[in-house]
């Protein structure tokens, strides 16, 4: 039997997960879910702690340390402005995705020169 109306808030720290329903279970679903946070700066900081960008190398780092690290960053360099935190942010995001993207665009290219080196060699045993 369908429940229809239903909201479940929790904290984000219980392990959750949503899934589609089940095949007999015809008709549409819509879920909706939303993050909510008590201050911009906690906020910010939790967006950028989960987004898993960061330059620590092979080094595992939580996300706790991460949001701790920017929490200090926060206040020790951008004197409690978010505006700034998040502008750097978005400046290594940026930089980053670049990064990627140069990365993807070298492994095509050399993908493409492979293909054209095996081509040329079939074409020469035959």
């Amino acid at each position: 039997m369908n429940k229809f109306g239903r909201l479940a808030v929790f904290q984000c720290s219980i392990p959750h997960s949503a899934r589609p329903p089940h095949a007999y279970k015809p008709g549409p679903r819509l879920t909706f879910a939303v993050k909510v946070a008590e201050t911009r700066s906690s906020a910010v900081i939790r967006t950028m702690s989960e987004t898993s960008i960061n330059k620590h190398g092979d080094e595992e780092v939580s996300e706790e340390e991460i949001a701790d690290e920017l929490w200090e960053k926060l206040h020790t360099e951008f004197g409690g402005d978010v505006d700034k935190l998040e502008a750097m942010f978005e400046k290594f995001a940026s930089e980053w995705y670049q990064e990627q993207d140069d990365l993807f665009s070298r492994t095509l290219q050399s993908a493409g020169s492979l293909h054209d080196h095996n081509h040329d060699n079939e074409l020469v045993k035959r």
